[in-house]
This record gives C-alpha cells, structure tokens and sequence, in this order.
C-alpha cells in the first residue's frame, strides 16, 4: 500500500497532496486543539492525475493536527500528523 505524501507551501497558503492512482477518495481533516470552530473538513472529489493542490489560507498560527483518510482497494485507512503553523 503506497500512501498519500503531502507537503505545504513555505507560508502554510497551500497543502500539495500526493497520492497513488489506486486511491479512490480522500480527505483531510484540519483539528485545531484550542479552538474546535477552526476545524476544517476538506473532501477531494474523484482524484485525476497524482497530486492536489489545496489552499490552507485558513489556518492560523500555532499547533494543528491534519488527519488524513483515504479508501484504497476498498479499504479505509487513516493517518494523522502534527504540524506547527509560525
């Protein structure tokens, strides 16, 4: 199973999402451990090519968690990763 790899733009503007042609959905679930009304839920439609672009002008400075869920092979898997927006 390869997963989806993602990395953010220098200012935090914008999430790229790279992922296999074997996903069939995905998302990506922004948590904000101090404040849950920044939580933002951000579904992909039906997924061309091998990567995404994602704006992430949203996301304040300090601590966030970014979870990702994805269905591959019809199976749901889920990753979760902290990142510290300066």
């Amino acid at each position: 199973m390869e997963k989806p790899k993602y990395e953010f733009s220098e200012d935090f503007q914008a999430v790229r999402i790279t992922y296999p042609s074997s996903i069939q959905k995905i998302s990506l679930v922004f948590y904000r451990p101090s404040d849950s009304k920044l939580d933002q839920q951000i579904n992909l439609s039906k997924l061309s090519g091998d990567f995404q672009i994602v704006k992430t002008s949203f996301l304040k400075k300090g601590p966030w968690k970014l979870s990702i869920h994805w269905v591959q092979d019809n199976h749901k898997y889920q990753e979760e990763h902290r990142i510290n927006v300066p």
